[in-house]
């Protein structure tokens, strides 16, 4: 890739940005084929943007314009040369007092004669101290600007289908929608010791999920065809709940904890949530006994998961990841007047049963030794 960036007025209250960038994604075969299985794609990609800046003692304010063009070619791609998307988008940054923000952004997007529009506003309050965070967003989404796999093969990529597979429909593609709130209440105490709550909902309508179809066997599942549901929809909610605590001058300590819900949604909403472990937590120390001797462990937890889409007729393969608890220790030396470096990492120190994936490795104790050199 290659790009050109820059400003012009900036040490003036007014600033002209510009950015330019070329780029290309491939993807082709370097193994040898697996059941036919190939894969062959290239995509140019073309990207400007001007903004004007406008900035105050009380506000600041920018209005700006995006260009982006996309040259796919894949001896599988059977689509038009190019797409094209643009958009206007504007920002609004007001500070009426040292403790109190307010900030506003919008875009709208065209591509192929459709429009999708982005809105959000947020207000922070507070200072060191106390902190009081409060954000909402409305989201629209062209099925283009995915730029996903989806998106291709409706634009007559046939991958798929030259591996055997089918892209089957139900329903009709369009613009996806969200509505997210968030809010996050922050309080310092005694300068060593920093609590954040945070609270969010999620509103999605209208979106396209995929479902791949499998079958077993007798000795292993077999991908079928794949079925993209569309019009789908759903709404999540969850906390999240963070804690620091500097306990000396050699030893902090933080801890993290995060739970999602899933308030309502269709069926394959859900079953795609329940992919994603619904509690996550993890504590961090670091410390620091002797200069140059940096000592961080990690311990963290991970609820289960559950993949509805392997429970077919005769599958003797697990559709759940148990929850686990790992432990990673790493240290960091210097030597040489900070010249040469050397670190020893364990991951999973006690060898817990680790899974991601229903059907993927289990992840057991790893080393990793590094030696490095600052010159």
């Amino acid at each position: 890739s290659a790009g050109l960036s820059g400003e012009v007025g900036a040490d003036t209250a007014m600033v002209l940005r510009y950015r330019l960038r070329l780029s290309r994604d491939q993807f082709f075969e370097t193994v040898e084929r697996t059941a036919e299985r190939r894969l062959d794609w290239e995509l140019d990609i073309a990207q400007a943007s001007l903004e004007s800046i406008l900035k105050r003692k009380t506000y600041s304010a920018d209005v700006g314009v995006l260009w982006q063009r996309l040259e796919p070619s894949s001896e599988f791609f059977f689509g038009a040369d190019n797409y094209t998307t643009s958009a206007i988008f504007a920002s609004l940054l007001l500070k009426p007092w040292s403790k109190l923000n307010y900030k506003l952004d919008g875009q709208l997007t065209t591509n192929n004669n459709q429009r999708s529009l982005k809105l959000s506003g947020g207000v922070v309050t507070g200072g060191k101290k106390r902190l009081l965070e409060l954000q909402a967003s409305y989201t629209e989404r062209l099925f283009s600007e995915n730029n996903d796999l989806w998106f291709w093969q409706d634009q007559q990529f046939r991958l798929l289908q030259s591996n055997g597979l089918e892209l089957l429909e139900s329903g009709v593609a369009g613009k996806s929608r969200s509505f997210t709130l968030d809010g996050a209440l922050q309080r310092v105490f005694l300068k060593r010791y920093t609590i954040r709550f945070e609270g969010f909902h999620r509103s999605f309508a209208n979106l396209s999920l995929p479902r791949q179809q499998y079958r077993f066997n007798g000795s292993r599942l077999i991908a079928e065809d794949i079925v993209l549901f569309h019009e789908q929809m759903g709404n999540l909610a969850g906390f999240s709940l963070n804690l620091f605590a500097r306990l000396s001058e050699t030893v902090t300590v933080k801890a993290d904890y995060r739970r999602d819900a899933i308030v309502s949604g269709s069926g394959l909403f859900k079953e795609k949530q329940q992919e994603i472990p619904e509690s996550r937590a993890q504590i961090k120390v670091d410390w620091k006994p002797v200069e140059h001797l940096p000592i961080q462990s990690r311990t963290a937890y991970r609820a289960a998961t559950e993949w509805v889409q392997y429970d077919v007729e005769n599958n003797p393969f697990p559709i759940i990841t148990e929850p686990f608890i790992t432990t990673d220790i790493s240290i960091r030396k210097l030597f040489w007047k900070k010249r040469l470096s050397g670190s020893l990492a364990m991951r999973n120190l006690f060898n817990a049963e680790q899974r991601y994936h229903p059907l993927g490795g289990q992840m057991d104790l790893n080393y990793y030794l590094r030696l490095g050199v600052n010159l």
